[in-house]
């Protein structure tokens, strides 16, 4: 029964990798530009240049950060909390529903998948929750028809 589980916490671990790469070389992109940028007799187009080659510098070290976070806490979950840390609800057979750590609606297979953060007001609507029981999501009431 783990097995769906098991599955989805290496598609999250790969996802997140695969995120971190695209930013880190996205980050070393922005290291080569900032070193190519020449001063001109232009000086205010190569300050304008520098100020928005920081910004988007600030932002990418700003996601990076949140992507290594989300790495270090999918590599940390254990399996032992008795509290909705890394279950994973299978609702009509047919979207998927991962708390632990919060990245959103993803595409999963053929199936939709969303990783919820355990600090999300949904939360409390799966607590004491089990197979056979109903729940509302997105704007539908759902049979739950496996928990992991």
């Amino acid at each position: 029964m783990t097995e769906n589980k098991e599955k989805i916490k290496k598609f999250l671990t790969e996802y997140i990798q695969i995120q971190l790469l695209d930013y880190r070389n996205h980050w070393s992109e922005i290291q080569i530009s900032k070193s190519n940028e020449s001063k001109s007799s232009m000086g205010d187009k190569y300050e304008t240049g520098r100020a928005m080659l920081h910004l988007e510098e600030e932002k990418l070290a700003f996601n990076l950060s949140n992507w290594e976070k989300n790495l270090q806490t999918i590599q940390q979950i254990s399996s032992n909390d008795r509290s909705l840390v890394d279950k994973l609800f299978c609702l009509d057979d047919q979207l998927f529903i991962y708390f632990g750590i919060g990245l959103g609606q993803l595409k999963y297979q053929d199936s939709n998948l969303f990783c919820i953060a355990l600090n999300a007001p949904i939360v409390s609507m799966f607590k004491d929750k089990n197979i056979t029981d109903y729940v509302d999501f997105l704007g539908k009431k759902l049979k739950i028809t496996s928990i992991e």
